[in-house]
């Protein structure tokens, strides 16, 4: 039977009450773990209420044991609990042990306990305030505090603390011993010993409005802030985060989300890597620091919300299709040390009235430009020395463009490829700057828009 009853599992318990505590003894140790009531975690309805003091040591039959640990399920959906004291001889908190206790607002726990169960305080929504857990805590279990996010705006967790199950999902801020961060909560400070934030971390946790990630971090997994709708602003200060070459599908917005509308880049980043912002739709302002040198292809892309951009004087290269589709861009500045401007960089950015090519500038891809309606005037620099096809195409608002480029307008073109194939066969007004010498064969041929040209 001692067999029979051992294989059933954790949620049945052999119990006696005491001091309308249930225990089970193991006279062989001395020892007594809280459980609770019948042999089933559900055979009595919510038989612990109000506040409970799980004492040291308890008395049973004239001898004393020591109470060392909470059973699993012991105060499980116990809805009616609202405080629990832990005496400090408890080394252990069992898997789901209090979960469900949706009224328990508060619980102190031990520099005696060095384990906490999985889902341990799962649910328990009633939690509020800080929650510390001691640094005698050496195993967290999966999912220990999820869903207590919505009232437990911290907790803190002294160094030394272990994980005991990858999948935890829970709203905690942990940190690991492997300097990993495996959850979140509402006010959070991620420490500069993180070095990586695995996925789900943060899932969630709706109160978070601002999150900074420090430049220890080199990894952060998938969906580490799913759901946390109020978060609004990411300051990123890792360079191995912002400089990494994402997926099509894997990037920074699926790591923080769509909602968020500012991106802060800290002057540790040195580049932006590709994909790296892409789909940020929520995104309207982003700030790239001196330090950054390249941003890679398709950064942006597709960032609809984005308002203006500010690309400082370190940034030497602009790849394919970085800020292609972000249609709300009215407004951009290049830095003067940018040499090429790489194909459709620009493209459908219908947003965007006008457009100064730096003198830096040597090239300007194919369809840099493309479909850029609301464009009316560009200043092509003294550097350029190609244009490719279409680099202006399909801007139907464009009507001034000033070239200060002597390779471009003194080139010999074709009757097929020239300057209305670069602009378009819309523009009424060419300036040619100073540093022009002559004029190409075919160079404006076909203009029939043309009405002025100085």
């Amino acid at each position: 039977m001692l067999a029979v009853a051992a294989s059933v599992g954790t949620m049945y318990a052999s119990n006696t009450q005491v001091d309308g505590i249930w225990y089970d003894f193991d006279s062989s140790t001395k020892t007594a773990s809280v459980t609770f009531g019948g042999n089933y975690y559900v055979s009595y309805s919510n038989e612990y209420s109000g506040s409970v003091v799980i004492p040291s040591s308890v008395t049973y039959q004239s001898v004393t044991y020591s109470v060392t640990s909470i059973g699993n399920y012991a105060f499980r959906e116990c809805s009616g609990l609202t405080s629990v004291t832990i005496g400090n001889s408890v080394t252990s908190i069992g898997s789901s042990a209090f979960s469900g206790c949706s009224s328990l607002t508060s619980v102190t726990i031990p520099n005696s306990v060095t384990s906490i169960g999985d889902y341990a305080f799962n649910g328990c929504t009633g939690l509020t305030g800080e929650l510390i857990i001691p640094n005698s805590v050496t195993s967290i279990g999966g999912s220990a505090f999820y869903g207590c996010s919505s009232s437990l705006t911290s907790i803190i967790v002294e160094s030394g603390n272990t994980v005991y199950d990858s999948r935890n999902n829970c709203n905690a801020i942990i940190e690991t011993a492997t300097n990993t961060l495996i959850a979140g909560c509402q006010s959070t400070i991620i420490p500069n010993s993180v070095t990586s934030i695995v996925s789900y971390a943060f899932q969630g946790c709706s109160g978070l409005t601002s999150v900074t990630i420090p430049n220890s971090v080199t990894s952060i997994g998938e969906s580490a802030f799913n759901g946390c709708s109020g978060l609004t602003s990411v300051t990123l200060n890792s360079n191995a985060i912002v400089s990494k070459d994402y997926s099509f599908s894997s990037n920074l917005n699926t790591i923080f989300g769509g909602q968020v509308t500012e991106y802060i880049i800290g002057d540790d980043v040195t580049s932006i890597g590709r994909y790296a912002f892409r789909g940020c739709t929520g995104l309207t302002s982003v700030t790239i620091p001196n330090s950054v040198t390249s941003i890679g292809d398709n950064a942006f892309y597709q960032c609809s919300g984005l308002t203006s951009v500010t690309i400082p004087n370190s940034v030497t290269s602009i790849g394919q299709h970085a800020f292609s589709g972000c249609s709300s861009l009215t407004s951009v500045t290049i830095g003067n040390s940018v040499t090429s401007i790489g194909n459709s960089v620009f493209n459908g950015c219908t947003g965007l009235t006008s457009v100064t090519i730096p003198n830096s500038v040597t090239s300007i891809g194919f369809r840099a430009f493309y479909d850029c309606a609301g464009l009316t005037s560009v200043t092509i620099g003294n550097s350029v020395t190609s244009i490719e096809g279409s680099a202006f195409s399909g801007c139907t608002g464009l009507n001034s463009v000033m070239i200060d480029a002597n390779a471009i307008v003194s080139k010999n073109y074709t009757e097929n490829s020239n300057l209305k194939n670069i602009f378009g066969n819309q523009v009424e007004e060419y300036i040619l700057g100073d540093s022009v010498t002559s004029i190409g064969s075919s160079a404006f041929s076909g203009c029939s828009g043309l009405t002025s040209v100085t």
